[in-house]
C-alpha cells in the first residue's frame, strides 16, 4: 500500500532548521535512530517531508545504501521552504 507525501530536497533550510533545533536535540535524535555510529557526515541525503495524512513535516535523512531515517519535526520554523517541494508515492511504513 502507497500513500502520497511531499518533499523537499533545499538543504539551505535544512541547515537552518537543524542550527535553530540545536546540536543537543540533534544529538538526541541520532541516539534514538541509533545512528551515532554512522551519523551523517554531509547534507546530501537529508530532505524534508510532509505527510498528508499526519499533517507533520519532519526531517528525514537517507542513507546512499537506501536506508531512511525520520530524525526531527520541523514544523513551526519559519525557516520551512514554501516552494520546491514534489509530491511522491511512497510505500507506507518509508
Amino acid at each position: 500500500m502507497s500513500k502520497i507525501v511531499f518533499r523537499n530536497y533545499n538543504t539551505k533550510p535544512i541547515k537552518e532548521i537543524l542550527r535553530l533545533i540545536g546540536k543537543e536535540d540533534y544529538r538526541k535524535a541520532l541516539v534514538a535512530n541509533r545512528l551515532t555510529e554512522q551519523p551523517p557526515i554531509s547534507m546530501e541525503g537529508f530532505y524534508l517531508e510532509f505527510d498528508v495524512t499526519s499533517k507533520s513535516i519532519d526531517i528525514w535523512y537517507r542513507y546512499s545504501g537506501g536506508t531512511k531515517h525520520k530524525l526531527l519535526p520541523a514544523a513551526g520554523y519559519w525557516e520551512v521552504p514554501n516552494n520546491g517541494w514534489e509530491m511522491v508515492w511512497t510505500d507506507i511504513g518509508q
